[in-house]
């Protein structure tokens, strides 16, 4: 198919995923008041993940709770531990897991406190498996069991990620873990190409396409076939420099402001999460529905993490 007949479609695309990002200059470099971020309704009700993952505070926890800690394979153990639960409150309870003092009965242990005192253990942000690994009528019970699974098979694990010849093979080897599944183990991949235990980067030639990102991309080419979902986020990217400049519109690339950051444009990974908070964005926009979260802006301030 032509991906560049769907001229509004395009210029609706990238208009959001500008305004997001303009969102986050003007709160974060511009250090605006919050009624000057973005005129939109929908963007000022509810809540969007950033255009760049990294910046999700989800993603910056690693940096300063996981990648400055222990061995690289103790690092690459600890983000299946904080990405089975993906809350930052419920690592910090349990602390990093060290491979010399890792103990499955004193992690449920530190969960079964949590239960009792009322606490969250889980975010609703990432889909994390409901099977019954432990047959526990606890989600978390469940979920120690396939961590432990991890911990159990974490030199074959290691080493056939640090090995493999692609990104599509480490996604495959990391999704092939019972409980993690297609959605969890492509954000578990992204993780570990940030502290390079991944040879790969996240603006390579392959990703996953979410759900989400599957419904976004049909917003743009409403007859989008399964087998084109691949090209048609690769041409999002590509043509990224183009649209901007045909539609009059000044995106705010990362690297302006963090002269560290190693991609000059939007990755693909990046992309594939545009499509899906693009799919949110339109559902609300056109009436199909609206997002689960209302935006509520935290305090923490922005940093690089490199």
């Amino acid at each position: 198919m032509r991906f560049e007949d769907a001229e509004e479609n395009l210029r609706m695309f990238y208009w959001f995923v500008t305004e997001r990002q303009e969102i986050w200059y003007r709160r974060n470099i511009l250090k605006l008041p919050r009624e000057e971020w973005t005129n939109d309704e929908i963007l000022k009700k509810y809540k969007f993940t950033n255009v760049y993952r990294i910046l999700d505070p989800g993603t910056y926890y690693l940096f300063d709770h996981i990648f400055n800690k222990g061995s690289k394979k103790e690092q690459f153990f600890n983000v299946f531990v904080y990405r089975l639960f993906n809350r930052t409150e419920t690592f910090g309870f349990i602390g990093f897991q060290t491979i010399d003092e890792y103990d499955k009965g004193k992690l449920l242990e530190k969960l079964t406190m949590m239960k009792n005192k009322g606490m969250k253990i889980f975010t609703s942000a990432f889909i994390v498996t409901g099977q019954k690994f432990a047959g526990s009528p606890y989600k978390y019970v469940n979920i120690v069991e396939v961590i432990d699974h991890v911990f159990r098979n974490l030199d074959d694990l290691y080493d056939e990620v640090t090995h493999a010849d692609s990104m599509q093979e480490c996604f495959e080897v990391i999704s092939s873990v019972p409980g993690i599944g297609d959605f969890l183990g492509y954000q578990i991949l992204l993780d570990l190409t940030y502290n390079k235990i991944v040879p790969f980067s996240e603006d390579g030639d392959w990703a996953v396409a979410g759900n989400g990102c599957k419904r976004g991309l049909r917003f743009i080419w409403p007859d989008l076939k399964a087998k084109d979902e691949l090209d048609a986020m690769i041409f999002l990217r590509d043509n990224q420099f183009k649209y901007f400049e045909e539609f009059g519109l000044d995106f705010k690339f990362l690297h302006y402001y963090w002269k560290d950051y190693p991609i000059k444009r939007i990755s693909l990974s990046n992309i594939e999460n545009c499509c899906c908070e693009f799919s949110k964005y339109m559902k609300a926009k056109t009436g199909q529905g609206r997002p689960r979260v209302r935006f509520v802006p935290r305090s923490k301030p922005f940093k690089q993490a490199f």
